[in-house]
């Protein structure tokens, strides 16, 4: 079987590269899925954030990005999603 923390770096790759590429829409579609897979990932939720924003969906986007800082100063990936 396939590893899901495995899968979910996988998919959570790809829509980083699809979001690189300019294609926000798959990178959002990826990024949900990958999210499913780790639903407590920093870098998964800040990435997906950061999609959404540029797909246009500025609420979800937002969500996404609150969701990050909820974790406090400490946590990962704060400052970036403080400063997106």
């Amino acid at each position: 079987g396939f590893d899901v923390s495995r899968q979910a770096d996988l998919v959570e790759a790809y829509g980083f590269v699809q979001l690189k590429r300019g294609d926000a829409k798959a990178a959002v579609t990826a990024l949900q899925r990958a999210l499913e897979l780790a639903p407590e990932s920093p870098s998964v939720l800040y990435r997906l954030g950061l999609a959404q924003l540029e797909a246009g969906a500025i609420d979800a986007g937002r969500a996404s990005l609150q969701r990050v800082l909820a974790r406090g100063p400490g946590g990962p990936l704060y400052a970036d999603a403080k400063a997106a």
